[in-house]
């Protein structure tokens, strides 16, 4: 069976994506991700961490937590 490429369907995770057109974006397919080592990626010029999680495939916006950068 082929892999298939991993959707990003939760646009409410990414504050600065707010004028991107709503629906699925593949940026990934499911055998590039880790459990251990984030995958980056861009979608609409903001980078996008992504892992494999317990439940399936976590897509986070890309910035340190810390300090805002």
């Amino acid at each position: 069976m082929p892999e298939r490429p991993i959707p990003t369907t939760r646009m409410d995770r990414f504050d600065s994506l707010d004028a991107a057109p709503a629906g699925w974006y593949a940026i990934a397919r499911q055998r590039e991700l880790s459990t251990r080592h984030p995958l980056q990626r861009w979608l609409f010029d903001t980078p996008v961490a992504l892992m494999a999680g317990p439940r399936g495939p976590v897509a986070l916006q890309d910035r340190c937590p810390h300090r805002g950068a």
